[in-house]
């Protein structure tokens, strides 16, 4: 075969480069689907609401959580980091289901199942199926909350996390996060 001097030799390689890689949790998840939920609901909700969401983060026990969270989260969400993702992942659901419409609460829930799934640190081949069955169940969320958020990269990755997670191990073994 005769190659042209711009083709990419790299190409010509017996591997496939989309699956030789590994979905970033920190990334696809809390960089992802997390802040823009924390994002548009923030921005969703009235001074009096916001308020109530201080309010509730207070109020939380912080025995069992990891990690911690600006209390003010109605001035700092548009700069939060990873890890307040991750712990936003573990409290969402309390802080904001009251102002959550039913599409809403599914979107959190599924998305807090794919967060379970991709912060463990055994990984069980043998419920890949199950695992898969998770991720679906985020993408079906968001299709009944927001057609246009399918489109978005981060959350079709999502997708990918159950075979990534079969070829690599537990996510928490190939996280960019330490």
């Amino acid at each position: 075969m005769v190659t042209s001097e711009k083709e990419n030799h790299l190409l010509q390689l017996p591997v496939d480069l989309h699956q030789s890689t590994p979905i970033e949790s920190l990334h696809t998840l809390g960089l992802g689907p997390y802040k823009y939920l924390l994002r548009e609901k923030m921005e969703q909700l009235s001074e009096k609401q916001r308020k109530e969401v201080v309010a509730r983060i207070a109020a939380l026990p912080s025995s069992g959580l990891t990690g911690g969270i600006s209390s003010d989260i109605s001035r700092h969400y548009k700069s939060f980091v990873g890890r307040d993702f991750k712990f936003l992942a573990q409290i969402a659901m309390f802080i904001f289901s009251p102002y959550l419409s039913e599409a809403e609460i599914e979107v959190w829930l599924a998305l807090s199942m794919v967060f379970k799934m991709v912060y463990c640190d055994e990984f069980e081949p043998q419920k890949i199926e199950l695992y898969r069955d998770v991720c679906h169940r985020f993408a079906r969320a968001i299709d009944c909350y927001s057609v246009t958020w399918r489109k978005k990269l981060k959350i079709h990755l999502i997708l990918h996390l159950p075979d990534s997670m079969l070829r690599f191990g537990p996510a928490s073994s190939f996280n960019t996060e330490r």
